[in-house]
């Protein structure tokens, strides 16, 4: 699965690799402290963005090869196809979906904005 950054965050590509058998992928906000294990790379789900929730979201793919995210109750929230995920519900996720973690907020400094990304599930598409 790749994540494709939108909008003013496009330096942060992620290729997730999902199989049924395999632990869901936590999505979440990433830390400065290398020691803790969360550095943003582009093969992870941690992102540097102050919006998300430390363990924000999960990827996962059912046994019959449905890939869904689930919200962990995230402070922010969470939306595919511009609709908002309640907290710990799963959605699928289809190629070309749009998902958003978190949204603008409006109080203190820098007012930092969602982070917003495009699916793609086929593995022979060509970024």
């Amino acid at each position: 699965m790749n994540l494709i950054p939108q909008g003013n965050n496009r330096d942060c590509t992620r290729v997730i690799t999902l199989s049924p058998s395999a632990e869901p992928i936590i999505i979440g906000r990433a830390s400065k402290t290398a020691s803790k294990g969360l550095l943003a790379a582009p093969q992870n789900a941690w992102f540097d963005s102050p919006i998300m929730s430390r363990e924000h979201g999960r990827i996962s793919m059912t046994s019959t090869g449905v890939v869904q995210l689930q919200d962990l109750a995230s402070t922010h929230g969470t939306w595919i196809r511009n609709k908002r995920l309640e907290a710990d519900e799963y959605r699928d996720i289809h190629d070309g979906d749009r998902i958003t973690f978190g949204s603008t907020v409006t109080s203190g400094p820098g007012m930092p904005k969602p982070t917003n990304f495009l699916v793609l599930l086929a593995t022979n598409k060509v970024l």
